[in-house]
C-alpha cells in the first residue's frame, strides 16, 4: 500500500483532497495542476518523464519486490510456471497471454535453477511487462 501524508492509514489516490500532498507518481502520470486553467483537465500524454520513472523507479521496485506482494504469494503458494504465467498477464494486461507468449515464459521460468533464482525472474518479467507498449499504451 501507498502512504500519503495528512491521509489516513489505507487512503487510495484517488481519496487526495489536495494538491499539496506530495506523489512524485501522480505528478508524473498527470494529476491535475490546480495552478492551471481548468484546473481538473488533466493531461494524457505519454512522456519520456513518464518512461524513466517506470524504468527507474526504486519504489515500484520494491512494490514488484515487496515480500507481501503478489509475486511473493505467487512463490508461497507453490503455483506452476503456467500459473505464474497466466496470472501475470491478468495482472499486468488483464488477458492471457497467447499460447506463444506463455510457452516463451513457462520455458524460461523451468530453466531456473532455485527458488531465488525463479523468484528474481518472475519479478523481471513483470517490470519488463509494466515497461512494454502494452502497458502504458493500453486503450
Amino acid at each position: 500500500p501507498e502512504t500519503f501524508s495528512a491521509m489516513p492509514p489505507g487512503a487510495r489516490p484517488n481519496q487526495i483532497w489536495s494538491h499539496r500532498i506530495g506523489s512524485v507518481f501522480l505528478d508524473t502520470f498527470g494529476r491535475p495542476d490546480p495552478n492551471q486553467d481548468p484546473p481538473c483537465e488533466r493531461v494524457e500524454d505519454v512522456t519520456v518523464t513518464q518512461t524513466l520513472h517506470l524504468m527507474n523507479s526504486e519504489k515500484l521496485h520494491a512494490k514488484i519486490a515487496h515480500s507481501s506482494g503478489r509475486i511473493a504469494k505467487m512463490i508461497a503458494r507453490k503455483l506452476g510456471d503456467r500459473e505464474v504465467v497466466d496470472t501475470l498477464y491478468l495482472t499486468v494486461f488483464s488477458r492471457l497471454p497467447t499460447d506463444d507468449e506463455r510457452a516463451v515464459l513457462v520455458e524460461r521460468l523451468g530453466a531456473t535453477k532455485s527458488e531465488g533464482d525463479r523468484r528474481k525472474l518472475i519479478e523481471d518479467i513483470m517490470w519488463a511487462m509494466l515497461n512494454s507498449a502494452e502497458f502504458l499504451y493500453k486503450d
